[in-house]
């Protein structure tokens, strides 16, 4: 895309920013919608909003403001693993707990969502049924 067009269609700069945070805003509505843990809808948001999500993660290395913005994703699905198993894996010595939470939000990521869905070609109700199994088999 060449900055004559991202003009002719924001405007400026700063009308750019304010999109992108609006999209933002969107984004993190619609995960919060439903209770942390909730896979149906993790992987419902991610066929809203996850092919989008990859195309910036592809573009992550070339563009700082683009690294900016999937380092913010990153660390809120990392707080998001946290207030939904952080609970149930409480009594767990800190190492394990450590541990775990790493596992379930590598499972519960955007990457294993695309892997399963669009690299081995699962629909929407095997990808959930296996990201749930994943998740289960992580908890105590």
């Amino acid at each position: 895309m060449t900055v004559q067009t991202v003009l002719r269609r924001f405007g400026s700069k700063e009308e750019l920013f304010a999109a992108a945070e609006e999209r933002s805003g969107q984004i993190h509505a619609d995960r919060e919608a439903a209770p942390p843990g909730d896979i149906t809808h993790l992987v419902a948001h991610y066929e809203r909003w996850g092919d989008e999500q990859v195309y910036l993660l592809a573009q992550e290395a070339r563009v700082a403001t683009i690294r900016a913005i999937t380092d913010a994703g990153r660390r809120y699905h990392r707080d998001w693993v946290t207030r939904a198993y952080g609970p149930a894996l409480a009594k767990l010595p800190a190492a394990t707990r450590r541990r775990k939470l790493a596992q379930l939000t590598a499972v519960t990521d955007l990457v294993t969502w695309r892997l399963l869905r669009r690299e081995l070609g699962l629909g929407q109700d095997q990808t959930t049924a296996a990201i749930r199994e994943l998740v289960d088999a992580c908890l105590p």
